[in-house]
């Protein structure tokens, strides 16, 4: 339990007004066109802040003000050739960042099969170069209704990758579909939905049926891509697409053909086939509820100065996700004292505040602001300091930093310090 001068509820409540918002947060309830370079063929479109209850879908399930506006994008209208719409962000992302978004996949019934022209796909990827349509970079694609020998596909740049190279989770072949296809057992907690009990079927008769198993249509999924900028093999770049926490592929530069994940992240949808849907009112993907921000981390700065029982030492024993409860680790600290003082601030110092000057020890230094001061127990030289990070998506990717400083039987001023730890707030 932690107490103090500022308890830890009101350091959460104030990182909601001092911190800078470093996400990048689209609910689609406007016009956000402004914000994307759209790449498209002649026959495919998107709308923006699309009602998409007038056609009986509930609201999406990372929606907080209880809207039913998304982005709907549409491919394959009435031409009979393949095509296809891709949205860019104006803005780049680079190193390693999280990509989320919920995703509705609508196909033209009846089902299991689907009717005439049913398959499309939603697509999604990183590295985007603002120019391509359907994807660059590492990006991927999943049908509606499952209708394709390869429902769940990835690429690299314009190059389809295939389970043998080991890059997708359900498998390691590709023969009939292998992991690629929707009725693999990997996916069966998606599909079989009973699309004639959706308020869709008292608009269109012919939605009717249930939807083939592991198929991704009719059901709100949240989507994730998580770029870890040297996770891939030999420390190349990587991104990994998940589908409800599902794991489906990871897209490895270090594996074949390399790509980047540096660049515009990409939303879209095509149809990669000749015919269309005998009901284009019925086949459209989508999107709502976009957020992007840097992967949650810590790093060290600094050291700490010599006490009783050491050099204190602060290390972080989570990282700090929003929602969730970030722990830090303090050791070597004065075995006799039970209680220690942690420093929280909102910046770093450009450089370290020599804690000679106030009558400590040598070395002992601040490397934070101040902003607030909160003590928590410690026992035979160890503490263990619990931070509630706030559930919300517009403080991820911004820091906080830590400090402990312990009361301390023999060192000069009374007091050791320990390193401290810049914990950047993310997915």
């Amino acid at each position: 339990m932690n107490t103090g001068i500022l308890n830890a509820a009101a350091i959460a409540a104030l990182l909601s007004t001092s911190l800078t918002a470093q996400a990048y947060v689209d609910d689609f309830n406007a016009d956000t066109s402004a914000f994307y370079t759209i790449t498209q063929t002649t026959d495919a479109l998107a709308t923006f802040a699309f009602d998409y209850s007038t056609l009986g879908i509930p609201v999406a399930p990372n929606t907080t003000d209880g809207t039913t506006r998304g982005l709907k994008m549409e491919a394959n209208i009435s031409a009979g050739t393949g095509q296809g719409i891709t949205l860019h962000t104006l803005v780049p992302f680079t190193g390693d960042f999280v990509v989320k978004f919920d995703a509705w996949v609508n196909a033209n019934g009846p089902f299991p099969g689907g009717g005439g022209g049913s398959t499309e796909f939603l697509t999604m990827g990183v590295g985007g170069d603002s120019a391509t349509t359907n994807g660059s970079g590492g990006w991927f694609a999943a049908t509606g209704e499952g209708g394709s020998s390869r429902d769940y596909r990835a690429y690299k740049d314009g190059a389809e990758q295939f389970a043998e190279s080991g890059q997708f989770n359900a498998g390691l072949s590709s023969a009939g579909g292998g992991a690629h296809n929707a009725s693999d057992p990997y996916y069966a907690a998606f599909g079989s939905i009973d699309v004639g009990a959706l308020p869709q079927a008292g608009l269109f008769a012919q939605q009717t049926g249930i939807s083939g198993a592991g198929s991704f249509g009719f059901a709100w999924h949240e989507v994730e891509m998580r770029v870890d900028a040297d996770g891939g093999t030999a420390g190349a770049t990587s991104v990994s697409l998940y589908i409800d926490g599902l794991q489906i592929a990871t897209l490895d530069a270090g594996i074949g053909a390399s790509f980047v994940t540096d660049g515009a992240v990409q939303i879209g949808y095509a149809d990669l086939f000749s015919s269309v849907s005998d009901n284009a009112a019925l086949s459209f993907g989508l999107v709502d509820n976009l957020r992007i921000a840097a992967t949650a981390s810590t790093a060290v700065i600094g050291a700490g100065c010599t006490g009783a029982g050491g050099v204190p030492d602060l290390a972080a024993n989570n990282t700090p996700a929003l929602g969730t409860n970030f722990q830090l680790a303090a050791t070597n600290l004065d075995p006799i004292v039970p209680i220690s003082t942690m420093v929280v601030g909102f910046n770093a110092l450009p450089l370290p505040i020599d804690l000679q000057l106030i009558g400590l020890g040598a070395g002992c230094e601040l490397f934070i602001g101040f902003d607030g001061l909160l003590t928590f127990p410690a026992a035979a030289g160890t503490g263990l300091f619990d931070f509630p990070v706030p559930a919300s998506d517009a403080l991820a990717g911004t820091p906080i930093y830590f400090q402990c400083a312990g009361l301390d039987s023999v060192a000069l001023g009374g007091f050791t310090v320990s390193n401290a730890i810049e914990a950047t707030l993310g997915f």
